[in-house]
């Protein structure tokens, strides 16, 4: 109501979300709500305020207080800008102008010590309910930087698996100027994450990453650059002889090293190898190792993402310059993972056009024209 007079007294709809505008509201909360509640409640209201949402588990994990429970049930019975949503467990949230003051208050009467403390406790906790971009936003705003890296190098497979590539470029934007510039794993994500935006950008990344990680001797990391540079290429599908470069560093797969962190990595580090020597070396002793070894992995309980990669180039490979047979034994695993859900378009638009060239060698016409329509979709 009291932004309403505001309008009628000639203000515009843009300018009330101006923090000006926004001082009789909060004037409003802080004598009619905030300043009569008690010192328990108030503390309470400030720290929460970190949170976009809570159960009353999570607000008794921030703020220490054992009352904290009762005290939000009396706030939403009393309907004082507390709004609760059913589930396994109740979640609680402020109305957003109300949030907003809280926020505002806590800015202002909280030492930026306190800030940062409380902060970092409410991403910890965003975090392990699975509000991952909330609790990078408290992360980042607390200088916990570490923790941000953490989140970054364990959310990054999935975000891109998922599709969602720009999130993780802005999550890595956000971090401390320079910070990004000597991680070896950060520049890795980063590139891959860049692939399917920017080819040639992403290959700069993972260029400086494998340049760190053959400074760092870090073996996966150098494996894993290298097949990204590949992917970056077979997507853009334009040169191919700069591949030539990665494919004795490819070819360490099977000499004796580190382990691979998962069959994720493996599948993708594989995948590569055939890509690459699939057009510039298909007669190359390895290739049928290479090929034994993605037929074993596409039918693990890897990521579905990695065994369609794996597949995909599977049937390429066998289309392109190997036996014929390898893409008859590929294609119908590649099919029936390319409408997995939790494959991206991206992904599964790659995967049509390879079944579409598949079918067009195999003079199955019809199929040839269906994948080439999915190819497009």
């Amino acid at each position: 109501m009291l932004l309403i007079e505001r309008l009628r007294h000639g203000e515009s709809i843009e300018e009330l979300d101006q923090p000006e505008a926004l001082q009789s509201v909060f004037a409003y909360f802080a004598e009619q709500l905030f300043r009569q509640s008690s010192d328990e409640v108030q503390r309470m209201l400030l720290q929460l305020a970190f949170m976009p949402r809570f159960t009353e588990d999570e607000a008794h994990a921030l703020t220490g207080m054992e009352e904290s429970r009762r005290l939000l049930e009396m706030l939403y019975r009393r309907h004082l800008f507390l709004d609760r949503r059913k589930g396994t467990q109740p979640a609680y949230q402020f109305h957003a102008l109300f949030h907003a003051f809280l926020r505002h208050l806590a800015g202002e009467s909280m030492s930026p010590t306190v800030q940062a403390g409380v902060s970092r406790r409410a991403a910890q906790l965003l975090e392990e309910s699975g509000q991952m971009e909330e609790a990078m936003r408290l992360f980042l705003s607390s200088g916990d930087v570490p923790a941000a890296r953490t989140l970054i190098l364990r959310e990054a497979p999935r975000l891109i698996a998922q599709g969602r590539w720009q999130l993780l470029v802005d999550w890595v934007g956000e971090l401390p100027q320079g910070e990004a510039a000597q991680d070896r794993w950060i520049l890795y994500w980063l590139g891959c994450a860049r692939i399917p935006l920017n080819p040639q950008e992403a290959r700069t990344n993972l260029e400086r990453a494998y340049e760190l990680a053959v400074e760092h001797k870090d073996g996966v990391c150098e494996l894993l650059a290298a097949a990204g540079m590949v992917h970056a290429y077979m997507l853009e599908y334009v040169a191919y002889r700069p591949l030539d470069r990665w494919i004795p560093v490819l070819e360490k797969v099977f000499e004796d090293g580190p382990g691979f962190p998962s069959l994720e990595a493996e599948l993708n580090v594989q995948s590569a190898l055939l890509a690459a020597l699939a057009y510039r070396n298909p007669t190359h002793p390895a290739i049928t190792e290479c090929v034994k070894r993605l037929f074993e992995l596409v039918h693990t309980g890897a990521d579905v993402t990695a065994r369609l990669s794996g597949a995909l180039y599977l049937t390429l490979y066998g289309g392109v310059s190997g036996p014929s047979v390898v893409a008859d034994r590929a294609a119908p695993i590649l099919r029936s993972l390319i409408d997995h859900p939790e494959v991206s378009a991206l992904n599964r638009a790659f995967g049509w056009f390879v079944l579409s060239y598949y079918y067009l060698l195999s003079y199955s016409i019809p199929q040839c024209e269906h994948a080439s329509m999915r190819s497009n979709e």
